[in-house]
């Protein structure tokens, strides 16, 4: 049921003129110059009642007609664009939930939406037209979504993607706007790379559960006419999971969380004093456990996804970006790998071969073209497994952190490098 009274209408009108001229306007070119939109601004937008505004009411929404709504969307974007511009990609996911969503996923994430509680951002990949940059396959129990999508909105403010694949087969996937094509994610990107403006593919291979597909359909191609099929959904969790390519699908591979630092230092101390490899490294003892740990890095960790171990950290892999990456790296088109590590009980799985592909990937999508890394000349494992994923021997690029220790180097050129 909509808007019942023009009475409700028109207090709904006058509440986002107070909004935008009030609290909006004068915020705007702050937000312009520091490219930062306050989270206070959109909290007064949920306090209003504005993220419920195309939800039901059943949930809490107010389901104000198309007309008014269109209207609220031209006031308060006369006070902060970009402000508008988050809040609004936001409604496309409350109607996709209220609409043909799975009755558990539509009460689990409804209510919280349209109180603002629960605030969704855009990542349509599958909607582009061409080769599916985001690719979704049936897997026992829903879907494996793989690929990346070009941009991700919400500036950081979000903690739902509303996001669509497609198969590899499928073509674009006609006759539906942002507000059929999906469902419902937690943000893949990671808790410290922005959900923000476009700029920059973010990584995404996550499992989709079948009970979370807010909408599954098989449009024609625009172009050619062939089926496609959009599908999307939230994931276990955030960041990449991975099923395939020769290790296990009861993991994922994802970025590091601050509540499993500890377990990460642990993770790379046994690994390492496994292969006494801190024998002579006596002054990687205190780095290696925090390596990363204060945000410098990007941190990701094979996880286990099932059975009486999950959650257990198994593997971990570092990316350092320039000018981080000044050991080995030499320019803002390389990138360092550093500290890979699997836990022992975990060996023989595969994952050193998967967090290598995966950091490899991650590198891809920050425009890196060439991947550097060092390691002990003793690590015979980690140098074969190097070899094996196409990196080569940098002889000339071979240094000492201390006087009588030295690291070897290895660099592979990705793609386009």
């Amino acid at each position: 049921m909509q808007a019942e009274t023009a009475d409700e209408t028109a207090w709904v009108l006058d509440r986002a003129r107070r909004l935008a001229t009030g609290v909006l306007g004068p915020a705007a070119m702050t937000v312009e110059a520091t490219q930062q939109v306050p989270r206070e601004q959109l909290d007064l937008l949920a306090a209003a009642g504005f993220y419920g505004l195309a939800g039901p009411r059943d949930a809490g929404g107010l389901d104000l007609p198309f007309p008014a709504f269109c209207r609220v969307i031209e006031i308060l974007a006369s006070g902060c664009l970009s402000t508008t511009f988050i809040w609004l990609q936001h409604h496309s996911a409350v109607r996709a939930i209220g609409g043909s969503a799975p009755a558990a996923l539509r009460a689990e994430l409804l209510g919280p939406m349209c109180r603002g509680e629960r605030r969704a951002g855009l990542a349509l990949a599958g909607a582009l037209p061409g080769r599916p940059r985001l690719r979704a396959r049936a897997v026992p129990g829903g879907y494996l979504l793989d690929g990346t999508s070009p941009w991700v909105t919400g500036w950081g403010h979000v903690d739902l993607l509303y996001t669509a694949a497609r198969e590899e087969q499928a073509g674009y996937p006609g006759g539906r706007g942002p507000g059929g094509d999906g469902g419902q994610h937690r943000d893949p990107a990671g808790p410290r790379r922005p959900a923000a403006r476009p700029g920059g593919a973010v990584p995404a291979r996550v499992r989709l559960p079948a009970s979370h597909q807010a909408v599954a359909e098989q449009p024609a191609d625009r172009a050619s006419g062939a089926p496609g099929q959009a599908v999307t959904g939230p994931p276990a969790g955030p960041g990449i999971s991975q099923g395939r390519n020769g290790f296990d699908s009861d993991v994922i591979i994802r970025d590091v969380l601050p509540a499993e630092f500890a377990d990460l230092g642990d993770l790379r101390v046994a690994a390492y004093q496994e292969g006494d490899f801190l024998a002579d490294a006596s002054h990687y003892v205190s780095v290696l456990p925090v390596l990363g740990t204060d945000g410098v890095g990007q941190i990701l960790v094979a996880v286990e996804d099932g059975g009486p171990d999950q959650g257990q950290l198994l593997g971990t892999v570092m990316l350092l970006l320039w000018p981080d990456a000044g050991q080995v790296a030499r320019s803002a088109e390389e990138a360092e790998v550093r500290a890979l590590a699997v836990a022992p009980s975990a060996r023989g799985r595969g994952l050193g071969r998967a967090l290598i592909q995966a950091v490899t990937e991650r590198a891809a999508t920050h425009g890196v073209r060439h991947l550097v890394l060092s390691t002990q000349p003793g690590m015979a494992a980690a140098r074969h497994l190097y070899e094996k994923a196409g990196f080569i021997r940098l002889p000339e690029r071979d240094w000492c952190p201390v006087p009588g220790f030295t690291l070897i180097a290895y660099g592979r050129v990705l793609p386009g490098g």
